[in-house]
């Protein structure tokens, strides 16, 4: 599977989440922290040695453990998803 983001991608995922009947704020949450991703990959392909990039771009920014983990826990949740 070509791991990329698209706009049509991100609005399915959250016709999905509303369908398993998330609350508005967990969409929202889930929606934020992919749309955090989508900005830092910049329209490249996303693989492993991307996400580690991620993480450790996540923590200069002094993001904490808790809140990355909830990031990664977001883009793997729409990645189980579109397969």
């Amino acid at each position: 599977m070509n791991r990329t983001i698209t706009d049509e991608m991100l609005q399915k995922y959250e016709n999905y989440l509303y369908e398993q009947e998330k609350s508005k704020a967990t969409i929202q949450k889930y929606l934020s922290d992919l749309q955090k991703l989508v900005a830092f990959v910049d329209g490249r392909e996303i693989t492993k040695s991307l996400v580690i990039e991620y993480k450790e771009h996540l923590i200069e920014k002094g993001y904490k453990t808790r809140s990355i983990n909830s990031f990664l826990v977001a883009a793997n949740g729409f990645f189980g998803f579109m397969e």
